[in-house]
């Protein structure tokens, strides 16, 4: 499996690392938070590093001319110093070494803090804070079992989000704990009073789970470490959640830990870890954990949703399974009006002037609506080229001026990604305009 480090994990380290330095170093002093930084670096810069336990410092020119010889490919023969120091900026933007001019030359140098961590987990390797029990399931049928309740539980939070208008069966099923509610209104995904979808909520259930993951687990760390928990050790847990095999039962029965009690109950909740036993302290770690750092090429979540979108602002969407037609339901009624539902599986919608305007009223934008509808665009369509996909209008005398406007300014009527008729794109965004305008 390739491994990589994600932009947003490197955003997560290093917004806490600017906070203070006293931060930064209690991160790299946390053995598994310095093991996953070392795993996601490139191959490179791992041999740097383990070269740099072993020596003070490492001479930069030194370091080109070796680097010459293990990467021509990277970096020609004619690469500068400059260039050559920039390929080390992985470990530099995480602490993990700096370059410290001298007289005569310019040093690599490891941090102390990191050097200290690292070489206590090669020598005595990582501790864990619980225990594995010994018991191992490796079967097809028990990992299916367990991605499906990973899957289920995350989306309690989906529903939540869209809790103000939800009509489904499942309320107690998908019911999410008032301090993970608490945790969403502080990352402002629902409003505080009304707790209805705001237009950060919305962004949200847009984007991948991978972004949605790190999201999640970054505000999450800030809302508990504002209630008195240790902020690298709660990093420090899900870094080792990370790292371990999804197949080995883990058990944390004698560990006197708020932290670690804490950070169970929520994940399990919410499909990161599953328990062996309800209410039991031994648990599964779900493989859609490691999603916080390295990039798997399986187990992603993702809603079956398949949308068509006419001239005639006519929406047709079609799902597959309970869950995503529920969802659809509620989905669809923040922007569009739902004519019919064919045997819970195929959605009549239409767009309309009031219908976007709901949407408008909770800050949710044009722009946020043309790029759900692309972003769940009928497989069919998307084959098809872009320019195959649009359908030509013709505009109307009295908006000429305003559309002529929209389509040299706004990306979304020419971008290869949009497969939605150019009139609804221009219409909805001309709807918004005319809102904004009221207001």
């Amino acid at each position: 499996v390739s491994l990589r480090m994600e932009a947003e994990f490197k955003t997560f380290i290093k917004e806490r690392q600017r906070r203070s330095r006293a931060a930064g170093e209690s991160l790299l002093s946390n053995p598994s938070i310095s093991l996953c930084l070392f795993r996601a670096l490139p191959p490179l810069m791992r041999q740097v590093v383990l070269r740099l336990l072993h020596m003070e410092d490492l001479n930069c020119k030194v370091y080109a001319f070796w680097h010459r010889g293990l990467s021509k490919e990277a970096l020609g023969r004619d690469a500068t110093l400059r260039d050559i120091e920039l390929s080390l900026s992985p470990l530099i933007e995480f602490g993990i070494a700096t370059i410290r001019q001298d007289t005569e030359s310019r040093n690599l140098i490891l941090d102390q803090e990191f050097r200290r961590t690292y070489t206590q987990i090669l020598v005595e390797g990582l501790h864990l804070p619980f225990k594995a029990t010994g018991v191992v399931s490796r079967s097809e049928a028990f990992q299916k079992q367990m991605r499906a309740a990973a899957i289920k539980n995350w989306w309690r939070i989906h529903y939540r989000l869209l809790h103000h208008s939800i009509r489904y069966n499942h309320q107690d099923e998908f019911r999410l704990s008032e301090e993970l509610t608490q945790m969403l209104i502080s990352a402002r995904l629902i409003a505080a009073g009304t707790k209805e979808l705001t237009s950060e909520g919305f962004q949200f259930i847009l984007n991948s789970y991978d972004h949605q993951l790190n999201f999640i687990l970054s505000r999450y760390v800030d809302f508990l470490s504002k209630k008195g928990f240790s902020e690298s050790k709660l990093i420090g847990y899900i870094c080792t959640f990370s790292l371990l095999d999804s197949t080995q039962e883990y058990s944390y029965e004698g560990v006197d830990d708020p932290a670690l009690e804490r950070i169970v109950t929520d994940f399990t909740e919410i499909g990161l870890l599953t328990q062996s036993v309800a209410h039991s302290k031994k648990f599964y770690i779900s493989p859609f954990i490691s999603h916080f750092i390295y990039e798997r090429s399986s187990g992603k979540i993702e809603i079956n949703l398949r949308i068509l979108v006419e001239t005639n602002f006519r929406m047709y969407a079609s799902t597959s399974g309970s869950l995503d037609d529920e969802f659809a339901t509620v989905l669809f009624s923040e922007f569009a009006n739902i004519l019919s539902i064919i045997n819970r599986r195929f959605f009549v919608c239409s767009l309309t002037k009031d219908s976007c305007e709901k949407a408008f009223r909770k800050r949710i934008s044009g722009k946020q609506i043309v790029l759900f509808l692309n972003s769940y665009i009928h497989p069919v369509v998307r084959e098809k080229s872009a320019e195959a996909a649009k359908v030509k209008y013709t505009l109307h005398d009295d908006s000429e001026s305003v559309a002529k406007q929209m389509l040299a300014s706004n990306p979304l009527l020419v971008s290869d990604d949009n497969f939605i008729p150019e009139n609804i794109i221009q219409q909805i965004l001309l709807w918004e305009e005319d809102y904004n305008r009221k207001r």
